[in-house]
């Protein structure tokens, strides 16, 4: 059962279609096998976005892939549903507003594509400290904490100065015992926390500017995706409303509730992601663009003498 924002598994078992013979369908191929494949650039189809081609368009990681639109400000994150299900209970997206949450997730046979809103990434700092500890008092574990994995919803506040901090890979995390910590755990958790998060109604203080956070900037695309392609159903039931769903990323953009904060990162492992992004940016100029040329040129066209 799809929860909202979840498109669900209805792809029939056997592949219908060929997987195009480039470096994009080669990888998916080998990690996902070839009918998850198949079944993944139709998804990149029916979203109407170009499917990558080369190596340069695409990040690969160890359980999948990422494609980094600065047209869009989004992120389309292609990995192992065994590794977002890590640790947690049915297929649900982990509830917490310390994980950033995607705008639509959509699945395949063995692959979730999901579409996740760009935002900042500039370093953890001591806020670092400050998501770890917040996590925690939810039976989180923030396992991995490195830089590549922690970002900043541009939207400030006094309490969140630089931008409320998010994990924004949501493998680096797994879900603690199903119990609720106990009372000594949670005090000292409190204990060696941040200064701003000694006190319990500080911690539910910031859960709440947290979850509001994501509502107030993300819902409207939300709505708009779940209006061009309905949860449950294993297509788009409006084409046009799929576009307007990206001119409305686009839109966001331009409005900074959207960030390509993947250009502004520092380190080697941020340059590959830059050229990544920076390439398939240009397929999509290639594709897109003048796809959108032609469907306004056509709509213009003076009617035929009767």
């Amino acid at each position: 059962m799809a929860v909202k924002g979840e498109i669900a598994s209805e792809f029939n078992s056997q592949a219908t279609g060929k997987l195009p013979k480039t470096d994009f369908g080669n990888y998916l191929a080998e990690e996902f096998g070839y009918e998850t494949a198949v079944q993944v650039v139709d998804v990149f189809q029916k979203l109407k976005l170009p499917v990558p081609q080369n190596s340069d368009e695409f990040l690969n990681g160890n359980e999948g892939c990422v494609v980094f639109s600065n047209k869009h400000g989004v992120v389309l994150r292609i990995e192992q549903k065994w590794v977002i299900e890590m640790n947690w209970d049915s297929d649900k997206v982990p509830d917490s507003p310390w994980i950033l949450k995607p705008l639509a997730s959509i699945e395949t046979d063995k692959a979730k594509v999901e579409i996740c809103p760009g935002c900042h990434a500039d370093g953890v700092g001591k806020d670092g400290a400050y998501l770890y500890s917040q996590l925690r008092l939810q039976n989180i574990d923030y396992w991995d904490v490195d830089i590549g994995n922690f970002g900043r919803l541009p939207i400030t506040s006094p309490r969140f100065p630089a931008g409320i901090p998010v994990v924004i890979d949501r493998g680096a995390v797994k879900k603690m015992d199903k119990g609720v910590l106990p009372p000594q755990q949670v005090k000292k958790i409190l204990h060696t926390s941040p200064p701003h998060l000694k006190k319990k109604t500080e911690v539910m203080a910031a859960d709440q500017e947290a979850t509001e956070a994501q509502e107030k900037l993300y819902a409207p695309l939300r709505q708009a995706f779940e209006a061009a392609w309905p949860s449950g159903q294993s297509a788009p039931s409006d084409v046009q409303k799929m576009e307007q769903f990206w001119t409305l990323c686009e839109r966001f953009l331009q409005d900074r509730k959207l960030v390509v904060g993947w250009n502004d990162t520092k380190g080697w492992k941020s340059t590959v992601v830059v050229e990544t992004a920076k390439h398939y940016e240009e397929r999509v100029r290639l594709t897109v663009e003048p796809a959108r040329s032609a469907t306004a040129s056509n709509s213009q066209s003076p009617r035929p003498p009767v």
